[in-house]
């Protein structure tokens, strides 16, 4: 029941049929808590409650429509259980069952609001209370089956006892077998089979042969001819069985009282998410109802004025012609006359069937536009009340309930009545209906009425504030269009119609006469009145089609000024486009060219560096040539060749450039360069090095040098400069030739370079090839293996580009295949 509610009495009710609105509301609905708030629905007089109320469905209708139907299935009303829980009654498995699947909605339900923008405030508010019992789920679920019976994981001890009762029915059937195959027990039995009597395994034995069968007796069949045995060999077993089941029924016990423990534990938040998930139900039911009926949310006033635009009523299904009623402001009463059957009845329950639709928060069955006011009280009185229990005839009963609608009517009402007047005698009755209608009409409230009565028309002609209404009717076709036409009154047309129908001619004529001059200028009026509202409705079209026509054109220009405008910003928008590739490409291509420069660069530097490692290698390699025809001729300037006598330490006072010396260091004789420097330091000329040397490591010579001896730094007999062998400081230092000797001695034909990492390996080989190089050798293997590939790989692109290689192959067969590369050297 919501706060203000709308005084209603069981009449009204009944009248306009608001029941049969909750049920189709109650059908949209998913769960029993939502259908239970769908019946429990009544109106509110409380215009801020209506307002919210009809956001509230408006909200509902766009997440319907944006993000599909939510996820209602699955819940229960586990009201009753959650009581239990809390007192700690045990619950059964199928209502733990009710519970796993309600909680499982409501994660289910949190999940899909999750995703529902934060602008839909008023539908996240709804599910603010909705929490998440992971845990609890998790063990309902490992307990209970969807057939709510108790699973073996529900814990360790009913898995054991289970799997001991199973191994027990295994034993009793494999010992009954046994017997039933037996020859000489076979003719005990009425049939071969291991059946079960009172939770024990028996065997059928026939009546005659009951004391060859040792055993217990637990049934017999209707004849008595079969008896239903234990026999004895397996009454242990048995027995051992139904204490297993005990104790099976005990552990089930457990498990079901631990579960309701925990639902006990979460019974309060589980409420409180329970009743969000109704709150959610309900919402999204009067979103599906208001789907269903292409129905709009209204404007809402509290300022007694009403306008329905196009409004059906919301019971009737097909091809349903719409009404356009109004009232209030300077309008309170409306008189609605015209044929019977015409639609005036259904008129007045549209009226007050989409008011309490509306004030309830339902969308009402009309076009855009339509406003309602929230009233305080609606009276309907509609149809035939005839009670006989109160010996009340029909009149006398509308005259009671009218009665109580007069006295509490005021200006926030809204009174419907239906044949006002009707069931007495005419004229007493139109001067009752007159007097009713002034005194609501004093009253301010907002009244519609229903008449045949010609002195209500006139009423409502000539009293301001009260506007005649009828519902149309063909006459050329005799039947109603059910149209609402405001401010014209109505006919019964009860003479045209019977002239249609056949009647006498002398019949209606004088049907007419008796009608009176005063009846037929009436008639005339109304007449007059169609045609004029037949003419006007005809300028109203043709001025709504010139309207319509002018809007199709000014929506014409405005979608070609929109799509002028929408082309401008195109080619705008494609020019940028157009700017910003041109300059992206052009970056690009600036970065592009930039890279290749790079790449020419660091080629160029490689090919220089290459080249020049070429050349400094080419010159080692004539150097060592030349050193090695220069080594006979050297090989007299050894430190041997100097006698000691000759030999003594210099005086750095008497250094002079040009003064030959004894390098000991080096065991070459050398020529000072320059007087010494401030370290005590000089430099000599070795051959063709120089190189700063210390005073006091110098030796000084005398006597004149041997004829035979060639100084460093002269030309020789070859026209090359000398140079010196370079050893280091000891007794003897060893020669080019020797070095090249050793090296060709030692140096293996083959190099292993397995197992090592590729950085490794490539190190090893460099220092392998200048061996080679140096000792001569003209061809290598090297062995690298098959393997991943990745080593011989990189050790034939290096050989590859190597300048000491001449030419490179893979092993053949006798070689090692391709786990070796055969290298000729240079």
């Amino acid at each position: 029941m919501v706060r203000g509610s709308v005084t209603l009495d069981s009449r009204t009710l009944a009248a306009l049929e608001f029941d049969k609105i909750l049920d189709m509301l109650a059908r949209e609905t998913a769960s029993a808590l939502g259908s239970e708030l769908a019946y429990g629905l009544s109106p509110s007089s409380d215009l801020q409650e209506v307002l919210r109320l009809q956001q509230e469905t408006s909200e509902a209708r766009r997440v319907l429509e944006e993000y599909g139907d939510p996820p209602l299935g699955g819940i229960r009303d586990i009201r009753p259980a959650l009581a239990r829980a809390r007192v700690g009654s045990r619950l059964d498995a199928a209502t733990l069952l009710d519970v796993l699947s309600t909680i499982q909605a409501a994660r289910r339900l949190k999940a899909y609001l999750g995703e529902v923008h934060a602008g839909y405030c008023m539908v996240k508010d709804l599910g603010r209370n909705i929490s998440t019992f992971a845990s609890l789920e998790s063990e309902i679920s490992r307990a209970i089956s969807q057939d709510a019976s108790i699973l073996d994981t529900a814990s360790q001890q009913l898995r054991n006892i289970r799997c001991e009762m199973r191994q027990a029915e295994a034993r009793v059937r494999e010992k009954l077998d046994g017997m039933l195959r037996a020859p000489e027990f076979q003719k005990y039995l009425q049939e071969p089979i291991v059946t079960v009597r009172q939770g024990r395994f028996v065997v059928p034995v026939k009546q005659e042969f009951k004391a060859q069968v040792p055993g217990i007796v637990h049934d017999q069949s209707k004849s008595g001819a079969t008896l239903f045995v234990e026999p004895m060999e397996i009454v242990a077993l048995n027995n051992r069985i139904r204490e297993l089941l005990a104790m099976e029924e005990e552990e089930i016990d457990r498990i079901l009282c631990a579960l309701t423990v925990l639902v006990g534990q979460e019974a309060d938040d589980i409420g409180r998410t329970l009743d969000a998930l109704g709150r959610l139900d309900f919402a999204f039911a009067k979103a599906r109802l208001s789907s269903k009926m292409n129905a709009v949310a209204p404007a809402v006033n509290d300022s007694g004025y009403f306008s329905l635009v196009r409004a059906r009523h919301p019971l009737l299904r097909g091809d349903v012609v719409p009404i356009s009623p109004y009232l209030g402001r300077d309008l309170w009463t409306m008189v609605i006359t015209g044929p019977n059957t015409g639609g005036k009845t259904v008129t007045l329950k549209t009226i007050g069937l989409i008011h309490l639709m509306a004030q309830s928060g339902l969308h009402v069955p009309a076009g855009p536009g339509t406003e309602i006011c929230v009233f305080r009280t609606i009276f309907a009185d509609i149809g035939d009340e005839q009670s006989i229990e109160q010996n009340l005839s029909t009149f006398s009963s509308h005259i009671v309930h009218i009665k109580e609608i007069l006295e509490k009517a005021d200006e926030r009402t809204l009174v419907l009545l239906d044949e006002l007047g009707a069931g007495t005698d005419p004229a007493e009755g139109s001067c009752l209906g007159r007097a009713i209608l002034e005194h609501l009409h004093s009253r301010r409230c907002l009244t519609v009425v229903t008449t045949h009565l010609s002195d209500l028309k006139i009423f409502a002609y000539k009293t301001p504030g009260v506007i005649n209404a009828s519902t149309e009717f063909d006459e050329e076709t005799l039947r109603p269009t059910y149209r609402l036409l405001v401010g014209v009154p109505g006919r019964s047309s009860a003479i045209v119609i019977s002239r249609r129908l056949g009647l006498p001619s002398s019949v209606t004529r004088r049907a007419e006469e008796l009608l009176g001059r005063e009846g037929r200028e009436e008639d005339s009026i109304i007449s007059e009145l169609l045609e004029d509202r037949r003419k006007a409705d005809i300028l109203r079209k043709e001025a709504e089609s010139f309207w319509s026509e002018a809007q199709k054109a000014m929506e014409a220009a405005r979608e070609e000024l929109g799509r002028a405008r929408d082309e401008r910003r195109a080619l705008i928008s494609r020019s940028r486009e157009d700017a910003s590739r041109i300059l992206r490409e052009a970056r690009h291509e600036a970065e592009r060219i930039i890279g290749d420069l790079k790449d020419i660069k660091r080629q160029m530097i490689e090919d220089m560096t290459a080249r020049a490692a070429d050349d400094a290698l080419r010159r080692a390699r004539e150097a060592a040539r030349e050193l090695a025809r220069a080594e006979p001729a050297m090989a007299d300037e050894q430190p041997g060749d100097y006698d000691a006598s000759r030999l003594s330490p210099v005086d750095p006072g008497r250094l002079n450039p040009g003064m030959h010396v004894f390098v000991p260091r080096l065991g070459k004789q050398g020529v000072v360069s320059g007087p010494p420097d401030g370290s005590g330091r000089v430099e000599v000329r070795v051959g063709a090095i120089r190189t700063l040397m210390p005073v006091s490591e110098l030796k000084a010579i005398h006597g004149p040098a041997s004829s035979a001896r060639q100084e460093p730094g002269q030309p020789g007999m070859d026209g090359m400069e000398a140079v010196p062998a370079f050893a280091t400081t000891g007794p003897s230092h060893p020669s080019l030739g020797t070095l090249q000797a050793r090296k060709a001695r030692d140096i293996q034909p083959e190099l292993d370079l397995r197992g090592l990492l590729v950085e490794e390996a490539l190190m090893k080989l460099d220092k392998y090839l200048d061996d080679a190089v140096l000792g001569g050798l003209p061809r290598a293997r090297v062995i690298h293996g098959k393997g991943t590939g990745a080593l011989r790989h990189a050790v034939r692109e290096s050989l590859k580009s190597d300048p000491r290689i001449k030419e490179l192959r893979p092993g053949e067969q006798g070689e090692g295949g391709d786990g070796v590369t055969v290298i000729t050297l240079r």
